[in-house]
């Protein structure tokens, strides 16, 4: 980025290791010396393992995602007020793990490839599966492919997964009806009557409806999306599920309902240390950062609100968690005029995990 303790004790040697006496000297030096000598041995064993231990979870450097080349689009919220910037992320600054895991993404696609090198061939079982929790009885023989996807068809559902790890099911003649500009009161009714009738589908634990985000277009609607993710009594698992496993909801203009997840792979490095939020907030103002907003970072005064998420992208090398900073930025001139008193809040990331495992 720009701008052991090991604890090891040995117990003083017992008593037991000393005999009161003995009629012969020699057979009692004897014996110490084979105690004392076996305990050096264990030692010796001990330090060893702990060598072995600590080579084996030494936590690999990590790099960003480079923004400049596409790795992130342009990421800003027109709101009035940034506690219109809603959602339901587990993570609090109350309860904040230690730890997290930060996970390679094995389908990484570097900005400059044309198209990700994916073979979908693997993610066979995952479309089938789908399938099923939809009823539709279906085998191998009926998978379909094209250069971007593979799928399944029937009289009115189709089931996808492409090329950048979406696995979509586009539903038509479904009965409920709801669109980006719904209010959020109408997505809330909504979101349960589709955890019901999706229950299959979903297969989660508990369900738990994310509605987000509450910003406004340039025409001064505003729009929330709907979500849900498997909340869990453990926080690391509740964001983990948040994060990587949330399916998303949504109708299309001509009415087809769309059900959206991610199929991303991954492979688990390890599980890092996370800085405070505190933390983080000194490092934004040191400049570490990473935004696709085109400014510098005006001022820790014009951060208004901040969460924990993981940024998932094909052109993420490595899934890591970060501090989500929404910071008030200038306006736009035609939309100040549009709309009087409108604000807008760019999105800076500061990676969670501390500084000495990002790769210079």
């Amino acid at each position: 980025m720009k701008n052991k303790r090991l604890l090891s004790a040995l117990d003083d040697i017992n008593d037991e290791f000393i005999e009161a006496a003995a009629p012969k000297s020699k057979k009692k030096t004897a014996k110490i010396y084979i105690k004392i000598g076996a305990l050096a041995a264990c030692v010796a064993l001990v330090v060893a393992a702990v060598a072995v231990y600590m080579q084996s979870t030494k936590l690999p450097l990590v790099s960003l995602p480079d923004v400049a080349e596409g790795g992130m689009s342009m990421e800003a919220y027109f709101a009035y007020s940034a506690d219109e910037l809603i959602n339901n992320n587990p993570w609090s600054e109350a309860d904040s793990p230690k730890k997290l895991p930060v996970y390679k993404n094995t389908a990484y696609v570097s900005a400059g490839d044309e198209m990700p090198q994916t073979d979908l061939n693997q993610f066979e079982d995952v479309l089938l599966d789908c399938a099923k929790r939809l009823g539709i009885n279906a085998d191998r023989s009926q998978i379909k492919r094209e250069e971007t996807q593979i799928y399944i068809v029937t009289d009115n559902i189709k089931v996808s997964v492409n090329l950048w790890l979406r696995l979509n099911a586009y539903i038509s003649g479904e009965s409920v009806a709801f669109d980006a500009y719904a209010g959020y009161d109408e997505i809330s009714k909504t979101a349960e009557y589709l955890k019901e009738k999706y229950s299959s589908y979903l297969n989660m634990k508990n369900p738990t409806a994310d509605i987000s985000m509450g910003d406004y277009d340039v025409y001064g609607k505003r729009k929330f999306s709907l979500s849900f993710y498997d909340a869990d009594s453990d926080i690391k698992k509740s964001i983990e599920n948040y994060n990587f496993s949330r399916v998303s909801f949504y109708m299309s203009e001509d009415g087809v309902l769309n059900i959206s997840q991610s199929v991303s792979s991954k492979e688990k490095l390890g599980n890092y240390p996370i800085n405070s939020l505190e933390e983080a907030t000194d490092l934004l103002e040191q400049g570490k950062y990473v935004t696709s907003i085109g400014i510098d970072f005006p001022g820790v005064q014009a951060v208004k609100k901040a969460e924990l998420v993981y940024y998932v992208s094909s052109f993420a090398e490595y899934f890591m968690p970060y501090y989500k900073f929404y910071v008030e930025i200038e306006q736009d001139g035609t939309i100040s005029e549009e709309l009087p008193g409108i604000k807008s809040y760019g999105a800076f990331y500061v990676p969670a995990i501390k500084d000495k495992y990002i790769a210079q």
